[in-house]
């Protein structure tokens, strides 16, 4: 029996310039040689970490590979704070540019202009969290969907179409409070725009990932599924409707929540793309309910 051809594996560099956010940035790419790339993969660890080990987790070089992902690794380091320069997860101010700048001279390496604007799926832990929200500010037209667990500072500008980038934001019951107040104050803030995201208070854990995977990671193959077939790449459109729309208090599935309908609270609901997921989503949640009873 043949083995299968190992991986290209490659790494990028970008300098800083004058005004960037991060110190440094740096990606390791790899490249499964199955298939032809259909989107990049972008992991995002915690904060100042290295996301080269990421690229080697099984769960997700067997996800990157059996849906035809590119993975990417991102390593960002801030810098001092007496620079008063922005946190390196606003992707807005430097850092999202290096990602894309990455991905720019990953296809002149290898001679492969189809890389250079393939769609991103997006995880992130913790500051990497925030990283991949940041990035829906920077380059919404470009993300397919994201995770972003455990994140302490969000960094909101959003623009229009950040509001049609599905997304999955997880907080820790048992997480420091200021941490679950700014991840619940961001899923508010574009619930209030009918964002087709969800909220995850994950019972009985603090800021470590935990059960994070297991969730996280059948919600971005199901949007994958629903934005890049085999026929088209659906980036600039609003798939809400095609997804579940759930009751966050008494996790119920909703048969309608269209906006004005009666009782309608976007709040209080959060949408998900499929049942596989909803019902894993149902096991890990105790969200609103602490909240309901306060």
């Amino acid at each position: 029996m043949e083995e299968p051809e190992k991986p290209i594996i490659l790494f990028e560099n970008i300098l800083p310039g004058s005004r960037d956010n991060f110190s440094k940035a740096s990606f390791k790419f790899k490249l499964f040689k199955d298939a032809p790339a259909r989107y990049f993969l972008i992991l995002l660890p915690g904060y100042n970490e290295s996301g080269d080990p990421l690229t080697e987790h099984p769960l997700w070089m067997n996800f990157a590979k059996t849906t035809g992902g590119a993975m990417i690794g991102c390593t960002f380091r801030t810098r001092p704070k007496e620079d008063g320069s922005v946190h390196y997860a606003a992707a807005n101010y430097g850092s999202g540019r290096a990602l894309d700048l990455a991905v720019k001279r990953l296809s002149e390496r290898l001679g492969e202009p189809s890389l250079l604007n393939l769609p991103f799926l997006m995880y992130g832990y913790s500051a990497g969290g925030q990283f991949a929200y940041g990035y829906s500010c920077h380059a919404p037209h470009r993300l397919l969907g994201f995770v972003a667990v455990k994140g302490g500072i969000y960094f909101q500008e959003p623009l229009e179409a950040t509001y049609q980038v599905p997304g999955l934001v997880i907080s820790g019951e048992l997480d420091l409070e200021k941490r679950r107040k700014s991840i619940r104050a961001l899923f508010e803030a574009h619930r209030k725009q009918n964002a087709p995201w969800c909220w995850l208070e994950e019972k009985g854990q603090g800021h470590k990932e935990a059960e994070c995977l297991s969730v996280a990671i059948p919600f971005l193959e199901t949007v994958l599924g629903m934005r890049l077939t085999k026929n088209s790449c659906r980036l600039n459109e609003d798939i809400s409707q095609e997804g579940l729309w759930v009751d966050l208090v008494g996790h119920n599935l909703l048969p309608q929540t269209e906006p004005g309908h009666p009782g309608y609270d976007p709040l209080k609901i959060g949408w998900l793309p499929g049942e596989e997921v909803f019902e894993k989503w149902k096991t890990l949640d105790n969200g609103m309910k602490k909240y309901e009873t306060g």
